[in-house]
C-alpha cells in the first residue's frame, strides 16, 4: 500500500511540476519532453502522440493549471485518506484480544508461591493478573500466607501489601 501511495504522490508531484511550468509557458503551452525524462515520457505513453497532439496537451496544461492542481490535490488527499483508514482498520483487526479490565482502586488476591520479593520479582495472582516489583527492595518470607492487598497510591501507582506481615512494595501490572 505504501508503494502505491508513494507512486501516486510521485505522479502528483510530476503533474504539479508540469503545471507550474505551464503557468510560465508561452502561448504554445508546455513542452512535456523538457519536463520529463525520456523513460517517464515513454511510460506515460506520450511518445505515441504527434507533435501537434503534444502541443495541444501542453496548451491544455497551461489553460487548466489551477483547476487540475486543485482537483488532483483533492483526489490524492482522498486516496491517501482511504488508504490510511484501511491500514488502521487492518491493524486494529490484527490486534490481539483485549487485555482484562483495569483492576479496581483496591482489591485483595492470593499470590502463587509467595516468598517475598527481591528486585524485579514477578507476582502471579490467583485472578490471572501478573504484577512486577517496580522499586528495589528485599523482603524474605518463609510462611504459607499468600494473601496480598493492592491499593493505588496518591501518585497513581500501585502498592502491594503482604497482609500477614504488613510489608509493602511498589508494583506494576504487566499482564
Amino acid at each position: 500500500m505504501k508503494t502505491l501511495t508513494l507512486s501516486r504522490l510521485g505522479m502528483f508531484c510530476v503533474l504539479c511540476l508540469a503545471l507550474s511550468f505551464a503557468a510560465h509557458a508561452d502561448d504554445e503551452g508546455v513542452d512535456l519532453r523538457a519536463l520529463m525524462s525520456a523513460e517517464e515520457f515513454n511510460e506515460a505513453g506520450l511518445d505515441k502522440l504527434s507533435d501537434e497532439e503534444l502541443a495541444r496537451l501542453g496548451a491544455w496544461f497551461r489553460d487548466n493549471r489551477d483547476k487540475a492542481v486543485t482537483q488532483t490535490r483533492a483526489e490524492v488527499k482522498a486516496e491517501v485518506k482511504a488508504e490510511v483508514e484501511a491500514e488502521v482498520a487492518a491493524a486494529a483487526a490484527a490486534q490481539p484480544a483485549a487485555k482484562p479490565e483495569k483492576p479496581p482502586e483496591e482489591f485483595t488476591a492470593r499470590a502463587r508461591g509467595f516468598a517475598g520479593w527481591a528486585g524485579k520479582t514477578v507476582f502471579a495472582l490467583d485472578n490471572g493478573q501478573v504484577w512486577r516489583q517496580r522499586m528495589p527492595g528485599k523482603f524474605n518470607y518463609s510462611g504459607s500466607a499468600n494473601e496480598v492487598k493492592f491499593d493505588k497510591n496518591f501518585m497513581g501507582g500501585w502498592v502491594m501489601e503482604h497482609v500477614e506481615s504488613g510489608r509493602t512494595v511498589l508494583v506494576e501490572l504487566i499482564d
